[in-house]
Formats: C-alpha cells, sequence, structure tokens
C-alpha cells in the first residue's frame, strides 16, 4: 500500500508526541508535524500532501490564514482538512466562508487512536457500500429504526402542513455531500439507545425549508436565517418524539434529546458512514439522514 504524505499542526506539543507515535505504527501513512502555523503553511508550499489535519489549538486566526491559501491553492482545493475541535461553532464561520475547501470535523476530545484511525481512513478509502447474497444494499442502520423514522417523518409533514401527500425514494450509503445539493439548515438529534447510537438529521434546501416555513408558521420568509432557523428543530423534536413512543413500547429505550441546528451542511458528518433517504413534498426535497456513532 503506498504511503500517504499527512501534514499536521498543533501547538500541543504532547498531543502532536502522542499522535506521532501512534502513526508510526502504520507505515501507509507518513507524518509530518509542525508546531508553529507558519511553518506548516510555509511546508505546505514546499511539499504536495494527501492530507492536512488542524488541531483547534491553533489559533481561530491561523486556521484562517490555512484555509486562505488552501483555497487559493489549485492542486490543494480538493485535498481533505481533518479540524479536531471541542466546539464546531468555533470555526463555523471560517468553514462558511471556505465552500470550496474540502473539509471535514472531528469532535474533540478524541483519543489519538480515533484520529489514526480517521487519517487512515481518509486516505486509504475503503467502499462504503456492503452488498448482500441479493443483491441488496445492506444499510448501517437497523431497519425498524430507518422505517419508523420514515414513517414518522411523513406524518408530522402531512400533519403541519395538510398536504395531500409526502413520497420517499430509497435509502443510500452517503458518497459526498454533493449528491444532497444545497442544504440551507440541518436539524439533528443525537440518540443514545439499543437500536441505534449516532445523530439523526433532518436536512432541509433553503427552498424547501423556506415554503415550509411559509406553510406552518404563516408569514413569508425570503432567506434562511437565525431568525426563522428553529422551525426545522421544531419538526426534527416532533418526528423523534413520534418515533421515541412507538420505539421505547417495543424496549429499545431512546434517550430524551434536545435539537441541534446548524445552518448549511454540517461537514462533521463527512468522517463517518452515513445513510440517507430523501422525501417528496409540493414544497420541495428534503432528507433524513442517519449517521452512526456520531455524537
Amino acid at each position: 500500500m503506498e504511503a500517504k504524505k499527512v501534514l499536521i499542526v498543533s501547538t500541543d506539543q504532547v498531543w502532536l508526541r502522542e499522535l506521532s507515535a501512534k502513526l508510526k505504527e502504520n507505515p501507509s501513512v507518513k507524518g509530518d508535524f509542525f508546531s508553529y502555523p507558519p511553518d506548516a503553511k510555509n511546508a505546505m508550499k514546499q511539499e504536495l500532501y494527501d492530507c492536512f489535519i488542524i488541531e483547534d489549538s491553533v489559533s481561530k486566526r491561523d486556521v484562517e490564514s490555512i484555509f486562505e491559501y488552501i483555497a487559493q491553492t489549485e492542486v490543494y482545493k480538493k485535498i481533505p482538512i481533518i479540524l479536531t475541535t471541542k466546539d464546531f461553532s468555533t470555526f463555523q464561520s471560517i468553514i462558511d466562508q471556505h465552500p470550496a475547501v474540502n473539509i471535514r470535523v472531528l469532535d474533540m476530545p478524541a483519543p489519538v487512536e480515533e484520529v489514526a484511525k480517521s487519517i487512515f481512513d481518509l486516505v486509504h478509502p475503503k467502499s462504503k457500500k456492503v452488498e448482500e447474497g441479493d443483491g441488496k444494499t445492506r444499510y448501517p442502520v437497523d431497519l425498524d429504526f430507518l422505517k419508523t423514522a420514515i414513517e414518522n417523518i411523513q406524518k408530522t409533514i402531512l400533519e403541519m402542513t395538510g398536504i395531500p401527500e409526502v413520497s420517499f425514494g430509497k435509502p443510500f450509503m452517503l458518497k459526498n455531500p454533493s449528491e444532497y445539493g444545497e442544504i440551507g439548515v440541518s436539524a439533528r438529534v443525537v440518540v443514545s439507545s439499543k437500536i441505534f447510537t449516532g445523530s439523526f438529521y433532518l436536512l432541509f434546501p433553503s427552498a424547501t425549508y423556506l415554503k415550509l416555513y411559509s406553510a406552518v408558521v404563516g408569514e413569508v420568509a425570503n432567506k434562511l436565517d437565525d431568525g426563522n432557523k428553529d422551525l426545522a428543530g421544531e419538526i426534527v423534536n416532533i418526528v423523534y418524539g413520534k418515533m421515541k413512543k412507538r420505539l421505547n413500547d417495543n424496549g429499545y429505550e431512546l434517550n430524551m434529546a434536545i435539537p441541534q441546528l446548524v445552518l448549511g451542511f454540517d461537514k462533521r458528518v463527512v468522517t463517518y458512514v452515513a445513510v440517507a433517504t430523501p422525501f417528496f413534498t409540493t414544497y420541495g426535497q428534503l432528507f433524513a439522514q442517519f449517521v452512526p456513532n456520531l455524537k
């Protein structure tokens, strides 16, 4: 297996040493480590890397400088970046300013073993699709959980809007967020249960969301923003509440969960396996997204 070259930058010397030791166990990844961000940026100009890792001890200003350089360098635009962070909101504005940069977010704290595995999986990707003997796709999400979510998304949208029909398409393994097209707002709940542990999302393209908002709230909204995004959280909360009642009646013990919102697509998802299901309404398309192990 060809060794992939990875640049890692962090001002946390202990973390760098621990990650360096872990990566040395795998000869298929060669790491260059920097504790001074300007040195890392200079190395990018002199070497060609397969992946960048930025740990959130690096200042917001230095992260922005690195992103700007990558965005302006054609050869690096599609190179994946893993940004490890304890607080996604700290860097969200920078991420949103650079949509062309291929950013993956890894929630911290996480053991160096998990970070090393994320690096390896990113530079040596395997197919996410698994086939059963009969040719059907095997999903990494329990089918009872998947079916219960689909039924209650349909029911909730119908009840809230009064439209005559909500249909859905075949679930698929997400290979790239571009398969969704534009996403205006992502609403998620973090689930812990006997049947599924991870994140359950509803993803709304802006055009769909604004029409839904007008239908449910009775007010015209011309732009999706912080002032009108909360309806997405209310919808996912109602859906999850219905799912929780049904599945807990069957002994699956779903937890209480508080909805979380991200304007746009939640880029933490791209470092995980995800299953998506499209829904079709008179207002446009939306998606359910199931991401095992993302908390």
